[in-house]
């Protein structure tokens, strides 16, 4: 008998029609890249034991059932499948799965029941999806994400709370999506050093606001207050928030504030001390930032087009 090659990584980037039934003899074969794959899977290609990586690109139009095979897959990129309607009940049996990229799938409306198997899943990115949205059933289990992009699902008005309980969550991009409001539950997310929420119409934020007492500012109570620990990275730009203000203690290692083209932004009030970059680019209605003073670590300001100041 044949000893099974022992090819460990196969990427073949040029349009490909056919693979051969021989595929099963690569035993050893690790990794799998085929971003221009346009033909129907053997059976053969799924009797790959030792697969831990695995990307297919646009020519996909369904996956059959015998992906759930993949036991030991860790990666999977199907990015660029725009004629995927579905995945496969079995995905829920790759449950060694840490990464999933489901990028500019437009026609996948949901994922699978099976989809809250994956408990060891870190990174999720679902970006340019036109009707996707996530539920609380779609992660069911899954404690792991560390990492969860949204970037262009339009029908994610409301963020489901199971994303609010991801404690290990240390990265959330919900950019270009039509989410209209923050649950106060985000500051459970005590990992969570990145955030960003450009281009949405979300008016306010639970752990950042003025309000106006005597003619005064409250500014936020750190102690029962959402605090973002360990925020560092906050992205707000071309949002609809009118105010923004931080108390002691709120965002205390926030370095990278972005609040460029926020067009109903009128007041800036208290800003982290540990803030070194700070984008109000084209805020027009701005007429009052107090938070300026005592910003020693501050390398980056940008206020053009802040007529009102």
């Amino acid at each position: 008998m044949q000893a099974p090659l022992q090819l460990r990584e196969l990427n073949i980037s040029c349009e490909l029609f056919h693979l051969p039934k021989s595929m099963e003899q690569l035993k050893y074969l690790e990794k799998i890249e085929l971003p221009n794959f346009k033909g129907t899977l053997p059976e053969e290609f799924f009797h790959l034991p030792s697969l831990k990586h695995l990307r297919l690109g646009a020519g996909m139009k369904s996956l059959p059932d015998s992906l759930g095979n993949f036991t030991n897959l860790q990666h999977i990129d199907l990015s660029g499948c725009e004629d995927l309607q579905t995945l496969p009940p079995s995905f829920g049996n790759l449950t060694k799965l840490q990464h999933v990229k489901l990028e500019g799938c437009g026609k996948l409306k949901m994922l699978p029941d099976s989809f809250m198997n994956l408990i060891r899943l870190k990174y999720l990115k679902l970006s340019n999806f036109c009707d996707l949205t996530l539920s609380d059933q779609t992660l069911g289990n899954i404690s792991t994400l560390e990492r969860l992009n949204f970037y262009r699902c339009h029908k994610i008005e409301v963020l489901a709370s199971q994303v609010t309980q991801q404690q290990s969550l240390e990265e959330l991009i919900l950019d270009y999506t039509q989410l209209k409001e923050l649950p106060s539950a985000i500051g459970d997310l005590r990992q969570l050093t990145s955030l960003s929420i450009m281009c949405c119409p979300i008016r306010e934020v639970p752990f950042a606001s003025v309000e106006k007492v005597q003619g005064g500012s409250r500014l936020l109570d750190s102690s029962t207050d959402m605090c973002m620990l360990r925020l560092y990275s906050l992205n707000l730009s071309k949002t609809r928030i009118t105010e923004i203000s931080f108390g002691e203690g709120v965002c205390p290692v926030l370095e990278s504030l972005d609040l460029a083209g926020c067009d109903d932004l009128v007041e800036v009030g208290a800003l982290p001390t540990t803030l070194t970059s700070l984008d109000l680019m084209g805020c027009c209605a701005l007429k009052k930032i107090s938070g300026l003073r005592g910003l020693a670590k501050l390398r980056y300001l940008d206020m053009s087009g802040c007529k009102e100041i």
